[in-house]
């Protein structure tokens, strides 16, 4: 377990880090259109930089870093996706997550 903290901190703080970021732009933007365009933006640049290293994660370093987010930014997964996405995708993804 120590093991797979170590390896998945990291990026739970750079998410941490990321989201906070993304609030304060988003909350000096005055469009939805402005937000979802900044947000696909940002997605696509994480993806870009940590898709292959997540990809790598075991399965339980998945669950360990999804855990570390939460307790990062103060809210679940759940949440978040909503959020971000909206209902519909939290709704699919927290769906999705129970199946496995």
């Amino acid at each position: 377990m120590r093991f797979n903290v170590i390896k998945v901190y990291p990026y739970a703080r750079l998410v941490a880090v990321k989201l906070n970021e993304m609030e304060i732009a988003m909350s000096k933007m005055s469009s939805d259109r402005e937000r979802k365009k900044y947000r696909k933006v940002v997605e696509e640049q994480v993806r870009k930089d940590f898709e292959e290293q997540i990809k790598k994660l075991s399965i339980n370093q998945g669950n360990v870093l999804i855990k570390l987010i939460d307790r990062e930014t103060g809210k679940t997964s759940y949440e978040l996706i909503k959020k971000l996405k909206g209902y519909l995708n939290a709704f699919f993804a927290q769906g999705l997550a129970k199946l496995f």
